[in-house]
């Protein structure tokens, strides 16, 4: 202890550069907790806590967005005068950028619009054409338990979709289980767990669900995005709808739940979505996982429900069954179906575009249009002769004349260039004939000429005739 006393003494700068050191090291922390501690340049809403302050930023960005979407609806609007706005709606949907109002059509009801971004893997363009051809698909499906959509429209300016349907004031089967307010935001009113429904109104329901859904595979109508938010309620009867997302490339909302189980089977999708439907109109719950388990169903659903769950997700087959097998099963067939006996369906012809536009969508290729096709019937006819004569022989100007594109603005034909006025023919000299022993005695002469130049001897000048210059 007496040595350190000493080294101090005789080191009296020690502890000072010490003390500097600490408060330096004191001074960096200091100034580092502070500058993380601000967390950019967002200052906190006095008097908020963090949830109300998170609600607080959800509800400004609502507000926002919303008022955009209130902007191109009125921009819309101005273009259609039959539609008048009488509300807009908030959120009352699960689908991100999809924004809905209630307008009024002169000779019809309310209806719903729905406007939506333009989803860019769609298989056809936005042209008019094409937006005939959806509005004569959506003509086929016409069902009692398939929900119509009376019209659509493309906004090539704004890269946006509006569909239009009737206003179904009861609103889905998820606020039939629920419970809730139809026009209220989706994020608040399914909040609680909802109320599982009978027995009997989940065999009527489901029976009127896989009746619409084979109605739209009988057309070749592709679906895939039912849940229970896309079974709309029209007095006491269900009628499933978002098969036009299905025809613009939309994901589904259980697709993210489903992927996995899609690889084995992608036909599959609906009566996969189905189960999930059943399971949660017997739970009042949504199912988050892909299927259910079966011990988890024993103690919240009755054997009814319990028998169809193992048959649509616990198949011993190892396949998933079909919705014709699921509405063969004695619980949905002895279900009425009063509205499906007194259905007449119209007739309604179906065009070769109608064909090629279901086919695309399908497939998920991008739909050949009239010029893509006859492109290819030209290029393949004119590479192809169908004749050896016709091979030899040149094509006639008419079949090469250019192709103009069906959705495409025609290019103005240009102007023919006048013929060249023939040039003054050149009366040529009749050539002279030149006997053999001419071109014998050339011959000797030019060897003789080529021997003298190769032994260097001085060749004589040759006199000419030079009438080059002008004559005065």
């Amino acid at each position: 202890m007496s040595e350190f006393v000493t080294f101090i003494e005789d080191n009296i700068w020690a502890p000072i550069v010490a003390g500097v050191a600490l408060l330096v090291i004191f001074g960096v922390i200091f100034w580092y907790c502070r500058l993380r501690s601000r967390r950019g340049d967002y200052a906190p809403v006095p008097g908020l806590a963090v949830t109300d302050y998170l609600d607080h930023e959800a509800n400004t960005r609502m507000s926002t967005e919303k008022e955009a979407a209130s902007l191109n609806c009125q921009y819309y609007l101005r273009s259609s005068p039959q539609y008048q706005l009488r509300q807009q709606l908030g959120e009352i949907g699960s689908r991100l950028q999809k924004y809905w109002f209630v307008v009024k059509l002169s000779s019809r009801d309310d209806q719903m619009m729905a406007m939506q971004p333009w989803n860019k893997d769609c298989a056809f363009p936005p042209t008019r054409t094409m937006q005939q051809t959806v509005k004569n698909v959506f003509t086929l499906a016409t069902h009692p338990y398939v929900a119509p959509v009376t019209d659509i429209d493309f906004l090539e300016d704004q890269s946006k979709v509006v569909f239009m349907q009737p206003l179904f004031v009861k609103g889905s089967l998820k606020d039939l289980i629920h419970n809730a307010n139809p026009i209220r935001e989706w994020a608040y009113k399914y909040r609680t767990p909802g109320t599982p429904l009978p027995i009997r109104r989940i065999a009527q329901l489901g029976r009127q669900i896989l009746e619409g859904m084979l109605f739209l595979r009988s057309k070749e109508i592709p679906y895939g995005h039912l849940h229970s938010g896309n079974v709309l309620i029209d007095n006491n009867v269900c009628r499933i709808t978002g098969y036009e997302n299905a025809l613009f490339a939309y994901k589904s909302r259980l697709y993210p739940l489903l992927r996995g189980m899609l690889k084995q089977d992608k036909e599959a999708a609906d009566v996969l979505s189905f189960g999930h439907v059943v399971y949660e109109m017997a739970t009042g719950a949504e199912l988050d996982i892909s299927k259910p388990d079966v011990s988890h169903m024993v103690s919240r659903c009755p054997n009814e429900i319990i028998e169809i769950m193992a048959f649509i997700f616990h198949n011993q087959e190892s396949r998933f069954p079909s919705l014709s097998e699921v509405v063969a099963m004695p619980f949905f067939a002895a279900a009425p179906v009063r509205e499906l006996d007194m259905f007449r369906p119209p007739p309604v012809p179906v065009t070769p575009q109608m064909k090629e536009l279901l086919r695309s969508v399908r497939s998920g290729q991008a739909v050949r249009t009239k010029t893509k096709r006859r492109v290819a019937e030209t290029s393949l006819t004119s590479s192809v002769p169908s004749s050896p004569a016709a091979a030899a022989s040149p094509a006639p100007a008419a079949a090469q004349a250019p192709y103009t594109p069906l959705y495409a603005t025609p290019t103005p034909t240009p102007a023919p260039t006048p013929a060249p006025t023939p040039a003054r023919p050149v009366q040529q000299q009749p050539a002279r004939s030149m006997s053999a022993s001419s071109v014998t005695s050339q011959s000797s002469e030019r060897s003789a000429l080529l021997g003298q130049i190769h032994s260097g001897a001085s060749l004589r000048p040759t006199v000419t005739n030079d009438r080059s210059g002008p004559r005065l």
